[in-house]
């Protein structure tokens, strides 16, 4: 291979192969070839032995030979290409066909470092792409199927509330000797029936409400009231409790003309949740109590007791689904552990929050906010 002597002081620093072509299919060195050059190609050079080293030249040089043929100056650059050297092993070349100073040259370019940082880019570019995509995919899966157990859940606590309410009716009317009387043991058995069933049916009410949070299904219908008439009726209710576990039921008697504007039926389900919890790990002797106060466009309400408190670590997860607080050795967990996530997503989706704070053998207190009578109106 011959060198052209009047480009060489040009080219010699450039890592690239430069070619001049003499005549149709021929090439010469026009400068000291890179390293790299030489055992590719074998001499005298022509069209076969560079399309055989580089292939994508195929299609570039009549291209290239359409350039030169034209009298200005400039350059035709082909872009990157990459061929495979071995299995293992990969190189990336650039083309440019150049006229100046009224002379034609071929420039064939290694890419090397940069060319291995930019393709590294967008394989890890791509590869995020990928992941972002599957992840979508898997979250666009996971919203169906949680569609699809809500509607389950729903469709399934529908039909199981029927039979469950007429085992509820039959073993209360044998119980109470409507169909006969019954032997003590007879009537022991119907109590149990009436109590299982009862247990079932609250916790097919609270799948339901939970299922219908999720779905986004359920339907608030607010209107104005006072606080103290869904307290002492819900003191009413949880009275029997209250009585059997000899804990005290309070309330603060300034806190019940407050004005409260919620799903009456909703709150009342809060208010029964929080305090037949409250209650549960109350010990004997203890109080359950309310207060509450306005606070701005808000009713902060707080339900206090002297209960045997929560351990720190257990703080964070008790607004989880099915979780309940450990008890004391041998004492058996009591309800679904539902109650206190129904309360908290019922009290956000009134546009509230609710918050605790407690203390391991010091009690806990359940902190809730709901729109005041006074500043709100219309939908929530």
């Amino acid at each position: 291979m011959t060198c052209d002597p009047g480009v060489i002081g040009i080219f010699s620093t450039l890592d690239i192969a430069v070619l001049k072509p003499t005549a149709h299919g021929v090439f010469t060195v026009a400068a000291p070839p890179p390293h790299w050059f030489l055992p590719l190609v074998a001499d005298p050079i022509g069209d076969d032995s560079l399309v055989s080293a580089f292939p994508f030249l195929d299609s570039f040089l009549p291209n290239a030979r359409d350039f030169w043929a034209r009298v200005e100056a400039g350059s035709l650059r082909s872009g990157t290409w990459v061929q495979r050297d071995s299995p293992d092993s990969e190189s990336a070349f650039e083309a440019t066909a150049l006229r100046a100073l009224s002379e034609n040259y071929l420039l064939i370019a290694m890419l090397g470092e940069e060319f291995q940082q930019r393709r590294s880019a967008l394989q890890s570019a791509r590869s995020r792409g990928l992941e972002k995509e599957a992840l979508e995919r898997r979250n666009r899966e996971m919203e169906r199927i949680t569609g699809m157990t809500s509607d389950f859940l729903a469709t399934m606590s529908h039909e199981l509330r029927t039979p469950l309410n007429a085992i509820l009716g039959f073993s209360a009317l044998l119980t109470q000797g409507k169909g006969g009387a019954l032997p003590e043991r007879q009537q022991h058995f119907a109590g149990q029936v009436h109590q299982a069933a009862s247990h079932l049916l609250a916790l097919i009410n609270d799948l339901l409400d939970l299922s219908g949070m999720e779905a986004g299904r359920m339907r608030l219908h607010p209107e104005a009231f006072t606080l103290g008439d869904e307290l002492q009726e819900t003191f009413s209710t949880l009275a029997p409790l209250a009585l059997q576990r000899k804990v005290a039921l309070r309330s603060d008697a300034g806190c019940l003309p407050l004005p409260i504007y919620a799903d009456r039926i909703r709150f009342r389900q809060i208010l029964h949740n929080l305090l037949s919890n409250s209650l549960k790990f109350t010990p004997e002797g203890g109080t359950v109590s309310v207060s509450a106060h306005l606070e701005g466009p808000w009713i902060e309400i707080v339900i206090s007791d002297t209960g045997i408190g929560i351990p720190e670590a257990e703080q964070s997860l008790i607004f989880e689904k099915f979780y309940q607080v450990p008890r004391s050795k041998g004492d058996p967990l009591e309800g679904t552990g539902l109650g206190l996530p129904i309360a908290k997503g019922l009290v956000e989706q009134h546009g509230g929050k609710m918050s605790l704070r407690s203390r391991l053998g010091a009690g806990s207190s359940f902190t809730f906010t709901l729109p005041s009578g006074i500043f709100n109106r219309g939908e929530l």
